[in-house]
C-alpha cells in the first residue's frame, strides 16, 4: 500500500529548491558598485567624517580612476563619552595608476593626499620637488607624490583643476 501520492517527490524537490534560492539571496551580500562610479566613491568616502576628499576634475593623460579611498586619523574616540561613533578623517588619500596597469611612457603611480591647511600634525608629505607637488584647494592642502621607484615625474598633475564636488568629476559616471 502506497501512502504518498506520486507527485509528492516533485513538491518536495520544488520546496527545497525554493528554500535554497531564498537562502542564497539572504546570505549573498549586495553587489558593490564599480570603482568608476560616483556611487562607489561616495560609499568609500562615507565611512568617516572629517576632511573632504579633493579630486581632479579631469585626470592627466594616461591615468586610470582609483579603486580605493583611505583615511587617517589622530583622534582615538573609542570609549570616550559623547564621541561620534563614526571615525574622523584628518587626512584622506587615493592612488592613481597609469592605465593598463603598467607605467605607460614612464608615468609614475601617484598618490593624492589631502588634509586641512590648519592641521598641526602633518598627515601628508610636506616637501616639494620633482617627486612631490604641494597644491591647495580652498582650506585643504593637497599633496601629489610619486609612489614609483623608477618613474617619478608628477608635473602632469601641476595644473589639474581640483574639486570636492564628486558630481563635477568627469572620469566618474
Amino acid at each position: 500500500m502506497n501512502l504518498a501520492p506520486r507527485w509528492m517527490p516533485l513538491w518536495i524537490a520544488l520546496g527545497l529548491a525554493a528554500v535554497a534560492f531564498l537562502w542564497s539571496h539572504v546570505t549573498t551580500p549586495p553587489e558593490r558598485p564599480e570603482p568608476s562610479t560616483r556611487e562607489f566613491v561616495r560609499t568609500e568616502l562615507d565611512v568617516a567624517d572629517g576632511v573632504q576628499m579633493v579630486l581632479p576634475i579631469e585626470l592627466p593623460a594616461g591615468y586610470d580612476y582609483p579603486t580605493e579611498y583611505d583615511y587617517d586619523t589622530w583622534q582615538i574616540t573609542e570609549g570616550t563619552p559623547g564621541a561620534s561613533k563614526r571615525p574622523h578623517a584628518e587626512s584622506r588619500s587615493t592612488t592613481f595608476f597609469p592605465t593598463g596597469g603598467t607605467a605607460r611612457a614612464r608615468l609614475p603611480i601617484v598618490i593624492m593626499c589631502v588634509q586641512p591647511v590648519n592641521l598641526k600634525q602633518e598627515m601628508c608629505p610636506t616637501t616639494s620637488g620633482s617627486r612631490n607637488l604641494q597644491l591647495r584647494h580652498q582650506q585643504t592642502r593637497v599633496t601629489v607624490y610619486a609612489a614609483s621607484k623608477d618613474a617619478y615625474d608628477v608635473s602632469a598633475w601641476q595644473d589639474v583643476e581640483l574639486t570636492t564636488d564628486i558630481d563635477k568629476v568627469t572620469w566618474l559616471h
